[in-house]
């Protein structure tokens, strides 16, 4: 009997730890812990900015969307893709907008949707979004390399929680609008992607011990730049702040990693400049073609 009371009362204490157990808030402290990660955040920012902006799904071709995302016809064919290379955004004007890889995106969303509006603000859509979760991860990096490494102790939550607060108003803000519900106008989002993608493989790169690793991380931080060049014209004001922030704020970058990233500036805006310059002379040249001899002389034909 004694035993059998024995037995009774330990598992009596045992359910009521499990009952006590249950009534801790457990859940509560997970969730914040949880909220707390990095990848979680980002799913929610990615999230939060898809869900405010489902609206733009239903909007259709407006001013250039006619002719860009429909009519042009470099997005006719996947074929045509290196084609967008050497030609300005509108091939029948003298505009000097050289945004080849918007023309890629609508060859991508043509491909797969023709001329369904849906699936161009669909991507106009996730390219916001992806913006948003990239500028979350740059502007932990920013804050940590302007701050300093002996303020950082013991705060690597708070600056996480600045940065994810910060990248969730800039998502929500209707400034963006123009971006997302306006097709052609996902230059912007595309250049901001790059640009802001690129800036945060450079921090990565920098972590890294010389090696493979590091110059191929390099590599891919110069060639999303350069995506984010022939995006928009505009990435060039995040290059400039790429430079300022690395040369003159950033505490935590070496001699040697100042003079790498000015190298690989150089050879990059090169590139860009060489690729931008190509559709102009070929329009200069095809002008003086059809304008013949006498457009170099215009009195040829006056009697006089």
């Amino acid at each position: 009997m004694a035993a059998w009371n024995s037995g009774i009362g330990s598992q009596l204490n045992r359910f009521s730890s499990l009952s006590a157990a249950l009534r801790a808030p457990k859940l509560p402290h997970r969730l914040a812990r949880a909220l707390s990660t990095q990848w979680l955040r980002a799913l929610l920012l990615l999230g939060i900015s898809f869900l405010v902006r489902v609206p733009s799904l239903s909007g259709e071709f407006i001013w250039d969307d006619a002719f860009l995302a429909r009519d042009s016809p470099f997005i006719k064919s996947p074929l045509l893709a290196l084609e967008v290379f050497r030609h300005h955004l509108f091939p029948d004007s003298f505009s000097g907008h050289y945004r080849p890889v918007q023309n890629l995106s609508f060859i991508v969303d043509y491909f797969f949707w023709d001329t369904n509006t849906f699936g161009f603000h669909l991507t106009n859509l996730l390219l916001h979004a992806g913006s948003a979760v990239a500028l979350y991860f740059l502007l932990q990096r920013l804050l940590r390399s302007v701050l300093g490494v002996d303020w950082l102790k013991g705060k690597s939550s708070f600056i996480s929680g600045m940065a994810f607060f910060g990248a969730l108003l800039w998502a929500v803000h209707p400034v963006h609008s123009a971006a997302i519900d306006y097709i052609s106008g996902r230059a912007d989002s595309l250049a901001f992607l790059f640009a802001a993608a690129g800036w945060v493989l450079v921090f990565r790169a920098r972590e890294r011990k010389p090696g493979a690793v590091r110059a191929l991380l390099f590599l891919s931080a110069a060639g999303l730049g350069l995506l984010a060049l022939c995006s928009r014209e505009t990435a060039f004001i995040w290059f400039l702040l790429f430079f300022l922030h690395s040369l003159f704020f950033d505490r935590q970058i070496s001699r040697r990693d100042k003079t790498v990233l000015v190298a690989f500036g150089v050879i990059l805006f090169s590139v860009y400049l060489a690729a931008a310059i190509t559709p102009t002379s070929h329009r200069a040249r095809a002008v003086a073609r059809m304008a013949g001899p006498d457009a170099r002389r215009p009195d040829a034909s006056s009697p006089g």
